[in-house]
This record gives structure tokens, sequence and C-alpha cells, in this order.
């Protein structure tokens, strides 16, 4: 895999710059708009990543009639048919989760080499450089292998492979490809028993907690929820109060490495609020290690705090190296995050066998489970 895997990522054709590229062609030999295909939660990603790029957006198709009229974003959004009156020279599918079916009825429509669909939020959120993103990947092959080979099943090497090269590429196929469901649970590799002590970091508004709960038929020894946002806070306590359960611990923290107050980037409704060094608006908040605020032995461990995986997971050590949790780490936030988190765990020797699953249609929500 090594060998092919960096002739993939030499080869210039394949990344997403080159994708963008076709595009600006495509403008140039059919003279029209470029529509994006979809106006859900992916859409603006699509529009920031175009707009980086220099392509301007003529307007938005949507399916729903109901829309069809109205502006979105500064957009006019209509049916497909409106837009072929208009002129189209290519149309972007900014609906990732359903662009296989998208595609497919556009056929119908207008020409193949008109349609487009790609990734675009990694590039607005974790790679903003694929050149350098590229680069890094070859630096450190060597380190790649190791993981490949650290990995114990055909399932998590295919991961390993079409995670990278859908991330340089932005080709959708290979996120469908490898995506499975039940993430931070998957069936096939976490069995429960009636005395979890479940950690979840980034506990955001419950429903992964609940999964849980559900998971393991309310037979559990306890559950500590770290969450600092406010608005999502709101939520754990009503799961809290409607469970009657005082096995339920709620701790108003972020999870870190340490004892400390942190600027905090709110990202309201998306799950995506994260410590932060930028200029972005942001509020303080107290941030703490596991080591410090849980006493008793953990038997489980989740983890997705956009970006700060590595450093919670150091302010977990003593806990990993008494207890040896099951551990659900999201590997996807930083560019090195699924090397770094692999590499850390390995050399505490503590004899974790290492798993990785995708868990999205796009590039986000991939998971290493060390167990």
């Amino acid at each position: 895999m090594i060998e092919d895997l960096k002739k993939f990522i030499n080869n210039d054709n394949n990344i997403i710059a080159n994708k963008i590229e076709k595009i600006n062609n495509i403008i140039k030999r059919y003279r029209g708009g470029v529509f994006l295909y979809g106006r859900g939660f992916a859409f603006r990603y699509y529009k920031q990543l175009l707009t980086k790029y220099g392509i301007q957006i003529a307007g938005i198709i949507d399916g729903n009639k109901e829309y069809h009229g109205s502006f979105f974003e500064g957009l006019p959004v209509m049916g497909v048919e409106d837009a072929i009156k208009k002129g189209v020279a290519a149309v972007v599918i900014s609906s990732p989760k359903y662009y296989k079916e998208i595609k497919k009825f556009l056929l119908t429509k207008i020409l193949a080499e008109k349609i487009f669909s790609f990734e675009a939020e990694i590039y607005c959120t974790f790679i903003h450089d694929v050149i350098s993103y590229k680069t890094f990947l070859l630096e450190n092959i060597n380190r790649i292998e190791k993981l490949y080979n650290s990995l114990q099943d055909v399932q998590s090497k295919n991961t390993l492979e079409y995670f990278i090269k859908g991330r340089l590429s932005g080709d959708l196929k290979y996120f469908a490809d490898v995506c499975v469901p039940t993430q931070y649970y998957p069936r096939d590799l976490i069995n429960f028993n009636d005395n979890e002590v479940f950690v979840e970091l980034g506990s955001y508004d419950g429903e992964t907690l609940k999964e849980f709960l559900e998971l393991v038929d309310r037979k559990y020894k306890a559950c500590y929820c770290f969450e600092p946002d406010t608005t999502s806070l709101g939520k754990l306590y009503e799961i809290q109060k409607l469970e009657s359960s005082d096995k339920i611990h709620i701790i108003p923290k972020a999870a870190y490495d340490k004892k400390t107050s942190l600027s905090f980037a709110i990202s309201e409704g998306t799950g995506t609020s994260c410590v932060s060094d930028s200029s972005m608006k942001t509020v303080t908040i107290e941030a703490d290690s596991v080591d410090n605020c849980i006493n008793e032995k953990i038997s489980f461990i989740k983890m997705d705090i956009e970006g700060s995986e590595l450093k919670a997971l150091k302010g977990a050590e003593q806990h990993l190296k008494n207890d040896r949790p099951k551990l659900a780490i999201c590997v996807y936030h930083n560019p090195s995050d699924f090397i770094d988190i692999f590499e850390y765990l390995n050399e505490l020797n503590l004899g974790y066998k290492f798993y990785l699953r995708h868990h999205n249609c796009s590039a986000t929500e991939t998971v290493l489970y060390a167990l």
C-alpha cells in the first residue's frame, strides 16, 4: 500500500486544486454561470472554497420547489430548469451525503462534464493548504507505514489508505467506500458490560450520551461528561434530569492536559466549538484534565473535541496507565492527528490494539479505536 500511496501523493492530478481548475476550464468553454446544488449544512463550505479559487457563484439549485424564487446567503434559489435557461457552465453538488442521487438526476438534464462533486469542508476547516499537506504526507511516509502495519484488520488498513487519498483529492468516493455506521460504538469492535464508567470528552448536545445509555440498557456504573459550551450544557442537564440519575456527572469544562483557562470560539448549532488562539470572537472557559477530575477507574473514553484530543489524552495519562480503558478518539481535526495520537498511545506500551473507522460520507468523523 505504501508505494501505491506515494505514487498517488506525488501525482499532482490527484489533488483538489486540479478539480477546481477543471471547473475554470469548463467556465471558459461554456461561458455560463456556476451553480451550487443544495443549500444544506455543507453549502457554506462549497461557497467558501470556490470563492477562494476565484470562482463566482451564479445561484443555487434546490430540489425543493418551496425555496424557488427565494434568496439564500444573497444567492437566488431555483430549479434546475430555470438554471439551464439562465445558462449553466457548471453545477457543483454541495450536498455530499446525496451526491450520487443528485448526480444521477442532473445527468438527465445537463452534460456530464458540467457536473462536479467533491469534498469541501476539510479545506475550509482543517487543511487550508493542500500542497503543504502533500509535503507533510511525503515527509512522514515512514510514520504512516508504521501506523498502517499496526492496524489490526483489513478494514482499518483500507480506511487509512482511503482517508489519505480522499483528503488529498477531495474525491467523495473514497470516504463513501469505507464509511460505516455507529460512530464511537461500532458493534464489531466494542462490547459493554453493566459496570461501565463512560467518560465523554465533548458531549455537545447529549445525543451520543443518550446512544450510550440505550446501548447498555441503562445498566452502567457512571458517566462523566466534559462540555464547556453553555448552550450544550443546558441540554445535558435536561438529560440528567430526565434520567433521574445520580450516576451522570456533568463537568462544565473543556478537557485538556492541565487545569487552566482557555479562549474558546463558539460555533452555535454545529458542534464545532473549539479552543482558539485566533482573532475569532471567543469566550474564556475553564479547562481541566481527566486525571484531575475523575477519581474512579475508567472503562471507556470517547473523545471529539475539535483538535484538542492529544492534549486531553495527555491529561488522562494516569488513567490510561492504570485503567487501560477502551478508547474512541477522533483523529481528523489536525492534519497530523491520525499519526500523532497513534504514536502517543503506542509509545505508552499499554498493549493497545488499534483500529481505524470512518463514519461520514465526507472527510470528517474518522475515529481511532484503541482496545
